[in-house]
């Protein structure tokens, strides 16, 4: 039988704690960016006292900002190709408090007509 010698350093590298490590690491980075990214747009949002944190995951997220741009998941569109998307989906409306009450009544009158059955609108807690 030959078995080896036993006093000799183990020379070869582990790298599965390594990997180990690393994994950790990207799963706290996808979840810190994803807590991080909010709309790049800085939008003045109106305050409400009874507003409450939404639990639904919303796929689809509308911005409209001072200039009266419309925004639909960071993609830059007008209205008339806003109204020819087809959404479902629950849509989550954030608008700058400038922005007239006529442009978010049209918004959510497009959204209603395409069968979207839910709308939040997002606002500034405690104001």
């Amino acid at each position: 039988m030959n078995f080896e010698d036993t006093d000799k350093p183990i020379v070869e590298i582990n790298i599965t704690p390594f990997v180990d490590i690393l994994l950790v690491l990207l799963v706290i980075f996808m979840v810190t960016s994803s807590m991080i990214t909010q709309h790049h747009l800085s939008l003045d949002l109106p305050g409400a006292a009874s507003s409450s944190a939404s639990q639904q995951k919303f796929e689809t997220k509308i911005v409209v900002d001072k200039h009266l741009k419309l925004k639909i998941n960071e993609q830059d569109l007008n209205f008339e190709e806003f109204k020819n998307l087809k959404m479902t989906s629950p849509v989550s409306l954030s608008a700058d408090k400038t922005v007239p009450y006529e442009i978010l009544v049209k918004i959510m009158d497009v959204l209603q007509n395409q069968g979207v059955q839910g709308i939040s609108l997002n606002v500034i807690q405690g104001k």
